[in-house]
This record gives C-alpha cells, sequence and structure tokens, in this order.
C-alpha cells in the first residue's frame, strides 16, 4: 500500500479489521470488513467504525502484548476508554485495533512518531 494512499495519510498500518492512518494532524481510526461485521454481528465491541483523534489530544498510545492473541495498539486521550484487563473489552474498544499477527513495522513506526509528536509537544510548553 502506497505510504501516501488514503486521505493525506503519511503512514498506514493495516490489522485484524481495520487499518490505522496517520496524517500530519490527527489519527484515524477505521475498523470495517470481514471480521468487523462478524465482531458487530454478536456485539463483541466497535466492529464497524471510524474514528479521527486529533494528535493534540492524544495523551498516550502503548502495545499491549499478548502470549497467545494478537497484539493490539490502544491510544489514550480524554474521555478514551480505560483498560479493563479483559482481552475482548480492550482490543474491540473503540480507542484500539488488532494489530496484524506478522508484520506489526508499521504499527511500532506509528507509535514511534506519535511519541515523538508528544514530546515536542512537552517540551514547546
Amino acid at each position: 500500500m502506497n505510504e501516501q494512499s488514503r486521505d493525506g495519510a503519511t503512514l498506514v498500518a493495516v490489522g485484524l479489521g481495520g487499518r490505522l492512518e496517520l496524517s500530519r494532524n490527527e489519527i484515524r481510526i477505521v475498523k470495517d470488513g470481514f471480521w468487523g461485521y462478524l465482531v458487530d454481528a454478536f456485539w463483541l465491541g466497535y466492529g464497524i467504525m471510524e474514528k479521527r483523534i486529533f494528535l493534540e489530544q492524544i495523551a498516550g498510545v502503548e502495545i499491549v502484548k499478548m502470549l497467545v492473541m494478537p497484539n493490539f495498539i490502544r491510544f489514550s486521550y480524554p474521555g478514551s476508554p480505560s483498560l479493563t484487563g479483559h482481552y475482548g473489552e480492550d482490543a474491540l474498544a473503540e480507542n484500539a485495533l488488532i494489530m496484524n499477527p506478522l508484520d506489526n513495522r508499521k504499527f511500532y513506526e506509528l507509535k514511534d512518531r506519535i511519541h515523538l509528536y508528544i514530546e515536542r509537544k512537552a517540551v514547546s510548553r
């Protein structure tokens, strides 16, 4: 996939049931596809949705690593759901996306870019 393929996104990370699109001033969580419809059909969480979060609102990004289940990435911002400790609830929340089980490089790059943005914002204050 081209680095700037969707709506001016500078980085796109594709996971299970969706993708993250990082642009200059926001992150876009897009949940769709077969996995998303399955999640919605069984009312397990947010399966089909699109959420935009301005980078200025993001307080943190973390990658939650699991032994058996796929890892997921989650974003913390004012009003975001807190971790519950239950994989299903946390991985399918509006502020999280299950990562690609085979290649996570784009997710780690996205996390690093957002952390760099947060650090620069803290220094400029």
